[in-house]
């Protein structure tokens, strides 16, 4: 009850009683390892769940959490052959069927991801976690009409989701109707107006509308919500160098190889501003 209620170290004091007396309890167990993973303590979440499969290999639900821990320490090969545990132990386990989705998206296995998600809307095809993590396995194989359908299924089962309506406006975005993905992103603020990837993700449609004053002050929101967002940063460098600035878009392109070196937009996206710079230097003289 107490652990129902989020009350963590109750639960888990009453938890460790009940191993006191009986240290080979799996439910115990188990139920303490979840509660180390929620407090996010995942290695000694691992050691409980691992003692509880040990004692009763046949539990789904073991299975599941053991996938949920080790998906969270990345050892996501490993967080799947759980999961797969999971649902042959018990084929109508939802949640293992979409955290193995989950856990193949992860790994951009993106086939697999569908079939899994496919697998959890079986068993409820009002899962709304499914139909939206569909959408973006769908969505990330060009599968562009079906990826939006499911969004909108979300949306229709949670329409207060910040993210539903965001992942429906990336999708519209990709199909070519960005006054369609603004009008949503916009949704997504009114919903939600500190969420950083609809702001990122606006200005870069206001930018493909022309529109680069808004896709300016959209993209200076995002970083103002989140300075370590490289992303973010390679749009606003982008955005300057529409606008012609090119030394705020070099200083905003450096900015963003330096968050993440491994970004490849921002690297090309310096050379092309270097070359249009000493183009357009050139025009000018």
């Amino acid at each position: 009850a107490h652990h129902q209620k989020g009350e963590y170290d109750l639960a888990e004091r009453g938890y460790r009683q009940v191993l006191k007396d009986d240290p080979s309890q799996p439910d115990a167990l188990h139920l303490t390892g979840v509660i180390a993973y929620q407090k996010g303590n995942y290695e000694r979440a691992l050691h409980h769940i691992s003692k509880a499969i040990r004692i009763n290999p046949s539990a789904a639900d073991f299975h599941n959490n053991h996938g949920l821990t080790l998906a969270a320490l990345n050892r996501l090969e490993e967080a799947t052959k759980a999961y797969r545990k999971a649902v042959a132990l018990k084929p109508d386990h939802i949640q293992a069927w979409s955290n193995l989705g989950v856990c193949h998206f992860n790994q951009k296995m993106f086939n697999e991801a569908i079939e899994a998600y496919r697998h959890a809307l079986e068993i409820n095809p009002e899962y709304t976690d499914a139909h939206n993590n569909l959408g973006n396995a769908l969505r990330a194989t060009g599968q562009l009409e079906e990826a939006i359908y499911h969004y909108k299924l979300t949306i229709r089962s949670s329409p207060d989701s910040a993210t539903a309506y965001t992942n429906l406006a990336n999708a519209l975005s990709d199909t070519g109707k960005p006054e369609d993905a603004l009008e949503t992103y916009n949704h997504a603020l009114s919903l939600k107006p500190d969420y950083v990837e609809a702001w990122n993700n606006r200005s870069v449609v206001l930018r493909e509308l022309g529109r680069l004053s808004e896709a300016l002050d959209s993209s200076r929101k995002a970083i103002d919500l989140q300075p370590q967002n490289a992303d973010a940063w390679c749009n606003l460098g982008n955005i300057h160098r529409d606008r012609k600035e090119y030394p705020a878009a070099l200083e905003a392109l450096y900015k963003a190889v330096e968050l993440n070196p491994l970004l490849p937009a921002g690297w090309n996206n310096l050379g092309v501003v270097y070359k249009e710079q000493a183009q357009y230097r050139q025009a000018i003289t």
